[in-house]
């Protein structure tokens, strides 16, 4: 991914990301397409060039987006100085405080599960109508196959009781299954050591 394809991969994920329980978490009235979109925008433009991407095709139909261990921790400080503070302005203080009591929940799940040098799913997700087609598969597996080459784990959070099938698929398991705090949003864990 170049950092101008950073757009046409935000827009993918957050279309992909519709009906998803964590957002419907995340903000009161549901789904927000445009503010979701501008998380994963604003989230890649600080991550990049550390984020490992691997997509289908130019229009990102499947996306898998990867952060090396060492950088898995980008802090909030970043975050703000980086667009957040206009992200923040957009969501309303309820779901950027539900956002913060989220990352520093998921962060700690992530510590007590994983060793320094696992690497993180920042984001796998495939358009809908491209689903069930195999390009899943074939925008994950190369990754997967490079992380067993060299030895490395790969750390992922889902929402969905649904996707953990899939994920158990390319060998990944569960390593906590929780509530997200205050919420009934699910929260399933999932590690893959390499094979």
């Amino acid at each position: 991914m170049r950092k101008e394809d950073i757009p046409t991969f935000s827009d993918s994920i957050s279309t992909a990301y519709e009906g998803y329980p964590f957002f419907d978490y995340l903000f009161d009235g549901g789904y927000n397409k445009p503010l979701v979109e501008e998380i994963f925008n604003v989230s890649m433009n600080i991550q990049f060039p550390n984020l490992v991407s691997l997509s289908a095709d130019n229009k990102a139909s499947s996306v898998a987006i990867f952060i090396p261990s060492k950088f898995t921790n980008i802090g909030g400080m970043r975050y703000l100085f980086n667009g957040g503070f206009g992200l923040i302005g957009r969501m309303g203080m309820p779901a950027a405080k539900r956002m913060s009591r989220y990352e520093k929940y998921a962060l700690k799940i992530m510590k007590e599960n994983i060793n320094d040098d696992a690497w993180y799913v920042f984001n796998f997700c495939t358009r809908p109508e491209y689903r069930h087609t195999g390009l899943s598969s074939s925008t994950m597996r190369p990754m997967l196959d490079y992380l067993d080459r060299v030895k490395k784990s790969l750390y992922l959070e889902t929402h969905k009781k649904e996707n953990v099938a899939m994920y158990e698929h390319f060998g990944f398991k569960v390593v906590n299954e929780s509530k997200i705090s205050g919420s009934d949003c699910d929260f399933y864990a999932m590690l893959r050591t390499p094979q």
